[in-house]
């Protein structure tokens, strides 16, 4: 027994003292290899950089790993952009023991804890140029693996920062970069995928799960009168690619909810899908709150002569009358459809509605509608229509929303004139007017005819006149009876044209006469 213990100590102790002459001889190597690599491989690895690259110290480990330690990389302006506490790169043994320390001798570098600041503004970055173009460079086929990273990113459409960045690049198919990278914003996933090459084609996507709206307000124009206020994209994919000749392009598509903008109209609670490219974006599927009335719709944003411009269809079904003027007597809710074109700043608005019924002044109108057209402070009404009194109202014309102040074509067909008067008369009326000013100082000015009717059992052809409305009061003046036996006017009746009504056997006298024309046959024909 105490011989085979004997000579197992003596096998044991055979590789023990092979591994002390290793370990003595690799102490020996390494103290002598950290010194050329202090030497040698920074200065080498500054070769291949237009900028700078610094270490505070530089370890060799047994299995070919060479760490720095301390790093910071300066581009060709000198400015800092990236640094790492701990870079690893792994190299062959039999390279470090011959000193072979070129980049096509790395087979994968760890960068741990790297924070990196990528800036583009008109079309430059500040990793332009960083890296030499030659054979040296061209040569790395190695992978390049990130952990636990923070990424600065900033461009002059928005600012962002990438936590915990994971993931790596590889260069195995160099110049062609394999891309596969995670990190968080704002405890938002982010990941990087695709491929990337210097002046070929390449196709990067971007996708992330929430996304802050705000971080994109650069977006609009400062002088904008649009403001966003607040909102988020959820499932957000961005792919980017270029083409043979080096024109980029890219696809986007993703879910917005939570839009909250601030114009000449107040818009919240937006939501709905998106997708687009470079020409512009399609919006689908739309929900949301126009100034607290809710609408659906569909439409594009797109840029026309380097204007930022929106063309969107909108339904709105149920909306509050008084929410478009406060001034409003309506009975049911107003349902419009709404096309918005134009800049995004100030787009023009066109469209129709319908109503069930509404008040103007005196006279109540059922089953109304018509066309609008609107744009900064004025709003146009086109072919509105509705019926009252048996008739068809028409009313078109311009108002003034800031000041609340209107001008109007108002013509009214076929309106039965006993339902407009507490007078005996009788027939259809059709009138012309033209209605200005601003609340109840509105005046309305016009022409009337009522065709084969009465007034007071006399029998007519038409009888017209004009009249002045202010407010609820109308002012009749003009007027003229037109019958088979002649026209008539009331201040100018003689006893001729009584004998002459007589004669033709017409159920009146002298006094049911002047009780037509002289009493004011006419004085309100409107109430």
């Amino acid at each position: 027994m105490k011989t085979w213990l004997l000579q197992y100590k003596k096998f044991l102790l055979v590789p023990i003292i092979l591994l002390v002459i290793i370990g003595f001889s690799w102490n020996i190597f390494a103290v002598k290899a950290e010194q050329a690599l202090q030497d040698n491989l920074m200065q080498r690895m500054n070769q291949q950089l237009n900028g700078r690259l610094q270490a505070e110290a530089i370890d060799l480990s047994l299995f070919g790993w060479v760490k720095f330690r301390g790093v910071s990389l300066f581009n060709d302006k000198g400015t800092l952009v990236a640094q790492s506490s701990l870079v690893s790169t792994r190299y062959q043994l039999s390279d470090l023991f011959d000193g072979k320390l070129d980049l096509s001798r790395i087979g994968t570098v760890v960068i741990e804890g790297a924070e990196v600041w990528l800036e583009e503004f008109n079309g430059s970055n500040n990793w332009d140029g960083l890296l030499k173009d030659n054979k040296d460079s061209a040569n790395f086929h190695g992978k390049i693996q990130l952990v636990q990273g923070r990424v600065h990113f900033k461009t002059s459409l928005l600012s962002q920062i990438l936590e915990d960045v994971n993931g790596f690049l590889s260069f195995q198919t160099n110049p062609n970069v394999d891309i596969d990278l995670k990190g968080k914003s704002n405890q938002s996933l982010v990941t990087l995928k695709g491929n990337w090459e210097k002046h070929r084609p390449f196709e990067l996507a971007l996708e992330t799960d929430t996304f802050d709206l705000l971080n994109l307000g650069s977006l609009l124009a400062p002088t904008s009168k649009l403001q966003l206020e607040g909102g988020s994209l959820k499932n957000l994919k961005v792919t980017a690619r270029n083409d043979e000749k080096n024109n980029l392009h890219y696809q986007v598509k993703g879910e917005f909810l939570g839009l909250a903008l601030q114009g000449a109209v107040l818009i919240r609670d937006g939501k709905g899908k998106f997708s687009g490219d470079q020409t512009g974006l399609l919006f689908e599927d739309l929900s949301l709150l126009i100034a607290g009335q809710q609408a659906q719709g569909h439409g594009r944003i797109f840029s026309e002569n380097s204007i930022q411009t929106v063309d969107f269809t909108l339904s709105l079904p149920s909306v509050d009358p008084t929410s478009v003027n406060n001034t409003i007597v309506a009975q049911g809710p107003l349902a419009l459809q709404i096309h918005v074109n134009g800049p995004l700043a100030e787009p023009i608005v066109s469209g129709s509605f319908t109503l069930p019924q509404m008040t103007v002044s005196d006279m109540s109108l059922n089953t109304i509608a018509g066309d609008f057209h609107h744009t900064t402070g004025l709003l146009t009404l086109q072919q509105v229509q509705g019926s009252a009194h048996s008739g068809t109202l028409f009313i078109a014309g311009n108002l003034l929303t800031d000041k609340g102040s209107y001008e109007l074509d108002v013509n009214g067909q076929g309106m039965d004139s006993s339902q407009l008067t507490d007078k005996d008369v009788q027939g259809p009326l059709d009138f012309t007017g033209h209605a200005t000013g601003q609340g109840d100082t509105v005046v309305t000015r016009g022409d009337f005819i009522i065709h084969g009717g009465k007034a007071y059992g006399l029998p007519f052809q038409t009888l017209t006149g004009q009249f002045v409305k202010r407010g609820l009061v109308t002012d009749i003046s003009g007027v003229a009876i037109h019958t088979s036996s002649g026209t008539f006017y009331p201040e100018q009746l003689t006893r001729n044209a009584l004998e002459n009504i007589n004669h033709r056997q017409l159920p009146t006298s002298q006094e049911a006469l002047k009780k037509v024309v002289t009493d004011k046959l006419v004085e309100r024909l409107f109430r």
